[in-house]
């Protein structure tokens, strides 16, 4: 599509498109040896299976519909068809990005020489924007993908704008909006737009003639694209508010002092790029009366010369106006993130600054009489100083060690990069230098629930539980509605032998959270393990109902089963179990215990070889065996197993024969079990003999409680 007419000659255009495009594969071509790093690329990628999944039916309809981050179903399909040709392979994500932030240069230059008809001043401004170290972030992070989407649109709808006032048209209007559209559908950052198309109107186009009629005309022309732009708006705020987002904000009059200054650091930063990192943290303290009255002064005395100006340069006004509009949604006067300033918020705002930058330094380097030559010879320099900035900066965009790294020794002690550089290293396998950042986070911040539960869950690992004690019982203050931590801490004490206060802390855990099957699972465990079997039943019967799929969790809800004497229910929960798990060696052995008390002896003894030769090194399975070959009357088989099963662990039958006095004489009558202690009694006796007196009382007890349970 034509933008204007006349023209420069399309061999000078093309040069210049070829130095732009040079110029910035040179600089960031490094970027595609960068990989993902551990700040939110892993929320849009790495971590993201409806992203992993390309383009499905399924993932497709996810993307329009999700909230997650922000709403940009364009981007998230721009994601999910990189990873459907190029699987996880972040060279290719960097690529892409590569590739759009040059679309986006070379758009802008066309852009902008279609509306001033000039060529190398064009293609100036567009080398700013190509090589600026303030938008390595936006190229280099692959989570803003969303930004070069949304800017890619924005100069496609720009494009589309120009061509309808030039020469009308209802299509072509229709189609600045549909760009328009698609950049908001993107990232919402362009909600801006409409406003500067009325900025254009007023330089380059010159649409605006001053009469009231003409500027009601070009306000209602901008109504479609407002009225877009407030809908969409409404729709990425919901979406941040329910992630939460959106942070709890300050009153009016900080949220004005934070945006003034905000402002005018923005400007420096543009100006003196030195110093940039990834995380500009918020204070926690609004900012000082004489930094609130340095950025007033600064952004009025800018504002006035550029209304002074405005009739004899124009675009003074245009380009200030550009900025301070465009990077207002993002200015800190809606509390979005944690953080103050972001780079990557400069990118499409940064272009009214260069078109001021210049256009007022093309005409005051044209009053002189080498001005011109010196001009080029300044333009070269600088873009030679930013080209070397941004190459320097793109370095910190290696890995997650480097970017926290570098963010720590720009901004200083801070929790989260300490928290994030921490994790950094553990993905890496450092975990001593995991450790000592999340010790400092922990100790910046001692209610820093993310570092308080990556230290714990360390402190764990190492089996350091003094240490990881009190950071759990921190967490599940932190976190009253969430289950982690009472199943952390559950684990802990059981695994310090606690079980009654472990069983308090897994039922906790049910209690914020009936539907995880986890809680109901160790509750279950443990009751079984404490002889509360019907107790144990329910809690395993209703982790089964809500993971059906878990193998252990049918084999030790058989296990209560069998031991309330239901036979039938244990017996099609082992063999569920088995059918998700066939190698299993304790479902084998377990369901051949209960195949033995119903008398199916012959069934008994198969799964009981097949837990043997699944664990050869596991007396009981061998003695389980055993007893069913001698049940068979196979004597010379059974006695070969007895044999093994004494040379591996001589002390067996003594243990045996304890456990089954303990089963069969309970006091509490839930924790007898009369089959299972008149087993084990049996297996002792065959090896320790009848006529010993410990002998004979057991099986004695034994046989009672089995009476009393009726069963054969």
């Amino acid at each position: 599509m034509p933008l204007a007419a006349p023209q420069p000659s399309s061999r000078s255009t093309l040069l210049a498109c070829l130095l732009l495009a040079a110029a910035t594969l040179l600089v960031f071509a490094p970027v595609l040896r960068c990989g993902f790093v551990n700040f939110d690329d892993d929320l849009y990628v790495t971590n993201n299976p409806q992203v992993q999944a390309g383009w499905t039916v399924a993932s497709l309809n996810w993307a329009w519909r999700s909230t997650l981050a922000f709403w940009h179903p364009l981007t998230w399909m721009s994601l999910q068809l990189d990873c459907q040709l190029a699987g996880l392979n972040p060279a290719w994500f960097h690529g892409v990005n590569l590739l759009l932030h040059l679309a986006n240069v070379l758009l802008l230059f066309l852009v902008l020489r279609a509306l001033t008809e000039t060529l190398w001043l064009s293609a100036l401004a567009a080398a700013l924007f190509a090589l600026h170290p303030q938008h390595v972030e936006a190229v280099a992070w692959i989570a803003e993908r969303k930004g070069l989407l949304s800017t890619f649109f924005g100069l496609l709808s720009l494009a589309a704008y120009v061509g309808y006032a030039r020469r009308g048209g209802a299509a072509r209007y229709l189609l600045a909006l549909v760009l328009f559209a698609c950049s908001l559908l993107a990232k919402p950052m362009l909600v801006t737009l409409p406003f500067v198309w009325l900025l254009l109107d007023y330089w380059p186009l010159r649409r605006l003639n001053g009469t009231l009629p003409r500027w009601r005309s070009l306000m209602l022309e901008k109504l479609p694209a407002l009225l877009l732009a407030v809908g969409l708006s409404v729709v990425a705020v919901h979406a941040e508010q329910e992630i939460g987002a959106l942070s709890e904000a300050p009153a009016w009059s900080t949220r004005l002092a934070s945006v003034l200054v905000n402002y005018r650091d923005y400007l420096g930063q543009t100006i003196w790029p030195v110093g940039l990192t990834v995380y500009d943290p918020r204070p926690e303290a609004p900012p000082y009366r004489g930094a609130v009255g340095l950025a007033v002064a600064v952004l009025l005395t800018l504002t006035g010369l550029a209304v002074w100006q405005a009739t004899r340069r124009p675009y003074l006004l245009v380009g200030w106006l550009w900025f301070l509009g465009t990077l207002f949604p993002v200015s800190g006067v809606v509390a979005v993130g944690s953080h103050r300033l972001a780079d990557r918020y400069t990118y499409w705002p940064h272009i009214g600054l260069f078109v001021l930058l210049v256009w007022f330094a093309h005409e005051t380097a044209s009053r002189w009489r080498w001005g011109q030559r010196v001009g080029v010879g300044l333009a070269v320099l600088l873009l030679a100083v930013c080209g070397t900035l941004s190459a320097q900066q793109l370095r910190c965009w290696r890995d997650s060690v480097a970017l926290w790294t570098q963010a720590l020794a720009v901004r200083g002690e801070h929790a989260l990069m300490h928290n994030n550089l921490a994790d950094a290293y553990h993905q890496q396998g450092c975990t001593a230098e995991a450790r000592q950042h999340w010790e400092t986070a922990v100790r910046l911040v001692p209610r820093y629930e993310c570092a308080c539960n990556n230290l714990a869950l360390l402190y764990l690992r190492e089996g350091r539980t003094a240490e990881a004690r009190p950071l759990l019982l921190r967490l599940n203050e932190l976190r009253p509605d969430t289950d982690q931590p009472p199943l952390q801490l559950g684990a802990l004490c059981w695994n310090e032998g606690r079980a009654a206060e472990a069983l308090d802390w897994f039922r906790q855990a049910v209690e914020r959270n009936p539907a995880n099957p986890e809680g109901h699972a160790r509750c279950g465990q443990i009751l079984l393990r404490l002889g509360r079997v019907e107790e144990a039943e329910q809690s395993l019967t209703t982790a089964v109902r809500l993971r059906p799929d878990a193998a252990d969790l049918h084999c030790d809800l058989g296990r209560a089963c069998q031991w309330r004497g239901n036979l039938e229910k244990a017996a099609r929960h082992q063999r569920k179990a088995l059918a998700l798990q066939p190698q299993r060696a304790a479902t084998h052995d377990l369901l051949g215990t209960t195949l033995a008390l119903q008398g199916r002896l012959t069934e008994a003894a198969e799964h009981h070889r097949s837990a043997v030769a699944v664990d050869a090194r596991a007396v009981h399975y061998r003695c389980n065996l055993a007893l069913v070959l001698h049940d068979l009357s196979q004597l010379s088989e059974a006695e070969a197993e007895f044999r093994e099963a004494l040379r591996q662990q001589p002390r067996w039958p003594d243990e045996a024969l304890r456990l089954a006095r303990q089963l069969a004489t309970a006091a509490d009558p839930r924790r007898r079990c009369g089959p299972l202690s008149l087993r084990l009694a049996r297996q002792a006796s065959l090896v320790l003999g009848n006529d010993r007196p410990e002998v004979c009382e057991t099986l004695a007890s034994a046989q009672q409680a089995a009476s009393d349970a009726r069963l054969p």
